[in-house]
């Protein structure tokens, strides 16, 4: 189980930032900082599919990050995750 949660947890979380990163791209840069515009971005982007995507990838990370974290140790959960989504040459 604690294996499972653990290949959910890492899926998750690079799903969600492959994710956010075509959302962001699609979106483009925001250039005007005043409060109409920057409603009118939020708005947009809380309509783009992968911002949407993005916010339930991350959603279901932290829950089975939580559930983790009620049937293991500590110091089991919160530094595995880190170490295997990075890159080790």
């Amino acid at each position: 189980m604690k294996l499972l949660l653990l290949a959910i947890i890492v899926a998750a979380t690079a799903a969600g930032e492959v994710l956010a990163a075509m959302g962001m791209r699609r979106h483009g840069e925001i250039r005007d900082f005043r409060p109409g515009a920057l409603r009118r971005a939020a708005s947009v982007l809380t309509r783009n599919r992968f911002v949407i995507g993005y916010v339930a990838a991350m959603a279901v990370s932290f829950f089975a990050f939580m559930r983790l974290l009620t049937i293991s140790n500590l110091s089991y959960a919160v530094p595995s995750p880190p170490s295997l989504t990075r890159w080790k040459p």
